[in-house]
């Protein structure tokens, strides 16, 4: 599959380019240029890292270490240039990438599209380092907040990356944004059986359960009517830290009390008559 430039752009011939600009070089001018460049990322990597440390206090985690990045790479961008200057003609060299520069930039509209996207999660915060997000149906925490991605940490301990364009365009949930939560278990239960009795137990259980929060309170919610029962929806409210714990705690529990009280839960069931002829 070729790829060519759009037809407004004057196709050039790119040795005809840098004709002339990497003429005349010497190995002091390289030894130079090369030591140029390595001072600059130490000096990129001291630099940031001071700014991240003065700007912890007055900034969030990751607006800090969105900061400290764009600072180490812009420092690293000045010493190229420095670097470059004393090899060739910076001037001409810029001219004669020009039409390059140009091209590559049509080509990264993805990653100008991320930049951008990064830029405005850090104006709206969402979410801060920490937090736990809901992204196409995997929960992962935020670790790190980049130009171009975050990063999330699964529950089984996987590095997700998720690109800054995408949170912009689809839906994602924070699941800890709020100090509490709320767990939703759905029960199902008989057309006849005694709805009352299990909405006591149910309560009894959170009324008893040390990490159910007792406000807000506790609810028994009807769903709907399925074809062979009554769908439920037992809620109770519990911080996040304790969230998973809460949540197996309570499964365990219900499961055992309805036991208890020979409350049954129903299966779906399809019952055929035969008729004689």
């Amino acid at each position: 599959m070729s790829w060519s430039l759009p037809s407004f752009i004057p196709q050039v011939d790119v040795s005809e380019l840098f004709q002339g600009v990497f003429q005349g070089i010497t190995v002091i001018e390289l030894v130079r240029g090369a030591v140029l460049l390595f001072l600059g990322f130490i000096v990129a990597k001291i630099i940031s890292t001071l700014v991240g440390r003065a700007t912890r206090l007055q900034a969030s985690q990751h607006q800090t270490m969105l900061i400290s990045k764009v600072i180490y790479y812009v420092i690293i961008i000045i010493f190229l240039l420095l670097s470059l200057d004393q090899i060739v003609d910076v001037t001409t060299l810029m001219g004669a990438t020009g039409i390059l520069a140009l091209a590559i930039g049509f080509g990264c509209r993805t990653t100008t599209s991320n930049i951008i996207g990064g830029m405005f999660l850090i104006g709206e915060q969402p979410f801060v380092i920490g937090d736990f997000l809901l992204v196409n149906g995997i929960i992962g925490e935020v670790i790190a907040l980049d130009l171009l991605s975050i990063k999330l940490r699964t529950e089984d301990n996987v590095s997700l990356r998720v690109p800054n364009d995408y949170l912009l365009k689809f839906t994602f949930q924070n699941l800890s944004r709020f100090p509490i939560r709320r767990l939703d278990i759905t029960i199902k239960a008989g057309f006849y059986d005694e709805i009352d009795k299990l909405k006591e137990v149910l309560l009894k259980l959170a009324d008893d359960a040390k990490l159910c929060l007792q406000y807000p309170l506790p609810k028994l919610f009807f769903q709907e009517f399925t074809e062979s029962n009554v769908q439920l929806q037992f809620t109770c409210w519990v911080k996040n830290a304790d969230y998973d714990d809460l949540q197996t705690y309570m499964i365990e529990q219900i499961q055992k009390s309805l036991k208890v009280h020979e409350i049954k839960i129903p299966y779906q069931a399809r019952v055929i008559h035969k008729v004689d002829e």
